[in-house]
């Protein structure tokens, strides 16, 4: 018989377990992609209703219920509190920044200069609440908009923190940028003043309701209907119940039924 011998496995430490300053920072020359800047167009192309044929609209149907399917696991994942986190703060080299600017902005009397920053690869969880919570460690956080589907309301993991000194700003971004927060190398980067419109902040301090779809599209197909209408939805029935008997003759079926023109002579 063979006699075993344990093994001995290596247990590598967690990123909970390990220190701040060692699962704060990772190193900037890694192989992270940056996230290209710019406005929020994107949230307008993937949002826009898509209007076409029979086809396009099944396709519609497969994004909706996909759209579904994320918005429940956005239900389903934990929300994270920013209180159990671990705070960049406790750095002593930025709460050192962070007193040299707010010393000398009163000792000069100048005036603040907001910063807008994107944040984005925000793990699940990570909500409007725990934003303002996160980053109001580092200073005034004047307005926040997390980027949510139309549709669900579910997060796209990325969004735009406005501070109230531009300073403060360019600390955050130095200090979070690529920094490991629950398992996610979050991107922050600073959004040029040029860039920066007045959409962006739409949604900014209300919640968020999502559209609810289904019950616009119940009402408007329940609403009472005008002449031209009925007139548009009788053709059409018309239309294709000539077609029907049409492709009976072509196959040889006789088969007589009253049919949708009987119901409109009447009429």
């Amino acid at each position: 018989m063979a006699k075993t011998v344990p093994v001995k496995r290596k247990i590598s430490k967690s990123v909970a377990a390990l220190p701040q300053d060692e699962t704060a920072k990772v190193d900037q020359a890694g192989n992270e992609d940056e996230i290209p800047l710019g406005n929020d167009d994107e949230d307008k192309e993937s949002d826009d209703d898509q209007s076409g044929d029979d086809d396009g609209g099944e396709i519609e149907d497969e994004s909706s219920d996909e759209d579904e399917e994320d918005a429940k696991a956005n239900r389903d994942a934990p929300i994270l509190e920013a209180g159990k986190l671990p705070s960049s703060k406790d750095d002593a080299a930025v709460k050192a920044r962070l007193t040299k600017v707010k010393n000398d902005k009163a000792k000069n009397k100048s005036k603040e200069i907001p910063g807008v920053l994107y944040v984005g690869r925000l793990p699940h969880g990570f909500f409007e609440e725990q934003l303002r919570s996160y980053f109001s460690q580092f200073g005034t956080v004047t307005r926040l908009r997390l980027s949510r589907n139309r549709s669900t309301g579910a997060p796209k993991h990325y969004g735009f923190i406005e501070f109230a000194d531009r300073d403060v700003a360019t600390i955050v971004r130095e200090t979070m940028d690529n920094y490991l927060l629950n398992g996610h190398l979050i991107q922050v980067k600073e959004v040029p003043e040029a860039e920066v419109h007045e959409k962006l902040w739409i949604g900014s301090g209300r919640k968020f309701r999502p559209i609810p779809r289904h019950r616009v599209q119940r009402l408007r197909h329940d609403a009472p209907k005008t002449d031209e209408q009925k007139a548009k939805v009788e053709a059409n029935l018309l239309k294709r119940e000539s077609k029907r008997r049409r492709k009976l003759e072509e196959a040889g079926i006789e088969y007589e039924f009253a049919g949708y023109k009987e119901q409109a002579k009447k009429a």
